[in-house]
């Protein structure tokens, strides 16, 4: 509201306006002394109408001046209405009378009130107030070249040209990012990262009135870390914080991805199971359970070695890292598929050579035991043979030889099983049926 006290403030703070309205005054009265001195005294209301009449002529120079100058300003700056343009060229010339017009600037940078983009102060600049928020930080620059770093809650003034440059959200942010990446085995996978970060606050305490305190220096290097990744692609450029989550924190995700083995980071393994008790396969055999400590061990490992990077990274931003949480690790379901199917393949040739080395000891302990019975069978014949003729000096009847050979067969197949299972069928036959005859 104009109250008499805000116009004589106005009036000294803006000498051009001041000049022009003495200016205004000064041009009618001259020309009307000049015909007040060459005019009789009875025409005291021709001079008051001629005075009345170089006024309007000098205010409706001053307006058409104006208007050319708005619609040139319109014109160069693209705005939507001439009038836009007459305002910008009357406040650059004779200053703000008032607050208005005034840039809103709240929620880190993402509701500007007005909202409209071609709003002369977002286009042009001041002369304009700037309403600033305790949660967001401004950059102003005029003429190519950065004026002033804002951040803390105020109520600003704007000079000729002056605009925002950029805005920095001065809040904790929280970006989950899907990571893709390949195994040491160039297996494709995916994997959530969950980063929370801010601007470098610079080890400031808040307070009530300033609830996010930054280092300036912080708020300039986030501010003006634009990145345009391709040339032809000028509208995908990144801000600070997507320069944090799509540049710093894949890439180096990434990185750390492929130095580990895929048995290492999701619970699917390889490892050589137990040995086998069954002599043949189980084709149904349950996978092993994987080392589930080495696995969280891997990604705790990651998850360091990514906040460690970050940290260090991100410091060239103006950016504090505060905490990295890795998500799950993921591979397609065909993928996983194709891993399992080798795992069971491995499974299988593992299990059949088990069993190959399994009966192979087999067959080489029969033939031991076979060997071993052949000995011990050739033994008792002979201590049978040579305990009969120290016991009969003369001649041996057949009988007597049939009947100990018969009782030494029968020690050394009374033995073992196994000494059994290495006689041929036909001779253990042979063996029973001389044993009924005797």
């Amino acid at each position: 509201m104009l109250t008499p006290k805000a116009i004589l403030k106005y009036l000294g703070r803006n000498w051009k306006v001041l000049c022009f309205l003495l200016a205004s005054v000064a041009i009618p009265a001259l020309i009307l002394t000049l015909v007040k001195s060459s005019a009789a005294e009875g025409n005291r209301w021709y001079l008051a109408v001629i005075f009345l009449f170089s006024m309007l002529i000098s205010l409706l120079v001053i307006r058409l001046a104006i208007q050319l100058v708005g619609r040139f300003v319109q014109s160069l700056y693209d705005l939507g209405s001439q009038s836009d343009g007459a305002k910008f060229a009357s406040r650059s010339v004779l200053g703000q009378a008032t607050f208005r017009p005034f840039l809103t600037v709240k929620d880190g940078g993402e509701t500007y009130q007005p909202g409209n983009e071609d709003y002369p102060v977002r286009k042009i600049g001041g002369p304009a107030s700037l309403v600033l928020y305790n949660d967001t930080a401004v950059i102003l620059e005029r003429e190519g070249k950065l004026t002033r770093v804002l951040t803390e809650p105020d109520f600003a003034r704007m000079d000729r040209f002056e605009r925002v440059y950029s805005t920095v959200d001065l809040r904790q942010r929280h970006w989950e990012y899907s990571v893709s990446a390949l195994s040491k085995e160039g297996i494709p996978l995916t994997c959530d990262a969950d980063v929370l970060f801010q601007i470098n606050d610079g080890e400031l305490i808040p307070t009530q009135e300033v609830p996010h305190p930054v280092d300036p220096e912080a708020v300039l290097r986030a501010g003006t870390s634009t990145w345009v990744r391709e040339s032809d692609r000028f509208e995908d450029k990144l801000d600070w914080a997507g320069r944090v989550i799509i540049s710093n924190t894949e890439g180096t995700l990434r990185s750390l991805l492929a130095r580990s083995r895929l048995d290492q980071l999701i619970p699917v393994t390889l490892q050589s199971p137990a040995p086998v008790t069954s002599p043949e396969p189980d084709e149904d055999a349950i996978m092993p359970e994987p080392d589930k400590v080495a696995i969280e061990e891997t990604r705790l490992r990651i998850q360091q070695d990514l906040f460690d990077a970050l940290k260090t990274s991100c410091a060239a931003l103006g950016v504090k890292i505060l905490r990295v949480d890795l998500g799950e690790i993921k591979v397609q379901e065909e993928i996983a598929q194709q891993w399992l199917d080798l795992w069971r393949t491995s499974w299988r040739s593992w299990s059949t050579g088990q069993i190959a080395i399994g009966k192979a000891d087999y067959i080489q302990a029969l033939e031991h035991a076979k060997t071993d019975a052949q000995v011990k069978l050739l033994k008792e014949i002979a201590e049978a043979f040579t305990k009969l003729r120290e016991e009969n000096q003369g001649s041996i009847p057949r009988d007597i030889i049939a009947a100990r050979l018969l009782e030494a067969l029968g020690r050394t197949v009374d033995q073992s099983e196994w000494t059994r299972i290495s006689l041929p069928g036909q001779t253990l036959s042979a063996i029973e049926q001389l044993e009924k005859k005797l």
